[in-house]
């Protein structure tokens, strides 16, 4: 059963995981290709699925962290489906010829 309380603490967790792990990158020097833009967007989640695998084998309760993975994941898919609305607003304001 997913537990609500994770489910909401964990939500903005995602995105602030994100920006994180690149601004490390970009302090240490990384070239920002595509594949490491969507390895950023995935790194949340694979954490916490990690950390539940780590749970099954320590035979740990695993719903809290099944339940924030998933919220992660819907809050860096929100914020990301944001981010991409909003440059394509952007792109159609500038290349609107009326």
């Amino acid at each position: 059963m997913i537990e609500r309380r994770f489910v909401v603490a964990a939500q903005p967790l995602g995105p602030l995981l994100v920006l994180v792990g690149c601004a490390v990158l970009l302090k240490s020097g990384a070239v920002m290709s595509d594949l490491m833009l969507c390895v950023l967007l995935v790194f949340p989640t694979a954490l916490l699925l990690v950390a539940a695998a780590v749970a099954v084998v320590l035979q740990r309760d695993v719903t809290r962290w099944i339940s924030m993975a998933i919220s992660v994941t819907l809050g860096t898919l929100g914020v990301a489906a944001v981010v991409v609305g909003g440059i394509c607003a952007i792109a159609w304001m500038i290349s609107d010829p009326g």
